[in-house]
């Protein structure tokens, strides 16, 4: 197979629901046990990624699933961002997580999942989406067309933050 990215033509997306959690939260934690961190880094930060039932009341949470079995092969949450995060004078949403499992790295997903955040982006009316990335992510969110912001205030801007218009 080669390097490029292909597309799995079997995956549907839907929102995703508090019973989901397990899956969510499997699907995250073994996205960032793939990370290229220490394995203390991993295991002491995984809690910080996991989302709650609480997590729905301001978030969309939504799954990728293979049609056919239903099996969770990732899941993206957004909402409203914060000011201070977004691009002086924009009105933005945050693309908060996107983990797809690794094993089905390279298949479209995590694309799939940024498309539909930024329809998200703009039935809200936002200008655009940003993130947050983690350095493992950097050439993913460069290659689905966000661009990186620079860094105005190293004391306060997260380093690797990425925007792409809605």
């Amino acid at each position: 197979m080669s390097t490029a990215s292909k597309t799995r033509t079997k995956v549907t997306l839907r929102a995703a629901k508090p019973d989901d959690l397990m899956f969510i939260n499997g699907i995250i934690e073994t996205a960032v046990m793939s990370w290229e961190l220490p394995e203390r880094v991993k295991r002491l930060s995984l809690p910080n990624y996991r989302y709650t039932a609480d997590h729905f009341d301001k978030m969309s949470l939504f799954l990728a699933l293979e049609k056919e079995t239903s099996d969770v092969l990732g899941v993206m949450a957004c909402c409203e961002a914060d000011a201070e995060d977004l691009p002086a004078d924009r009105q933005g949403m945050l693309l908060h997580g996107i983990y797809v499992d690794p094993v089905n790295h390279r298949e479209g997903i995590g694309k799939k999942l940024v498309t539909h955040a930024i329809k998200a982006a703009r039935k809200a009316q936002a200008e655009g989406l940003i993130v947050k990335a983690q350095p493992d992510a950097l050439g993913f969110f460069e290659s689905v067309g966000f661009a990186r912001l620079p860094v105005e205030d190293p004391e306060s801007d997260f380093r690797n933050r990425f925007w792409i218009d809605a």
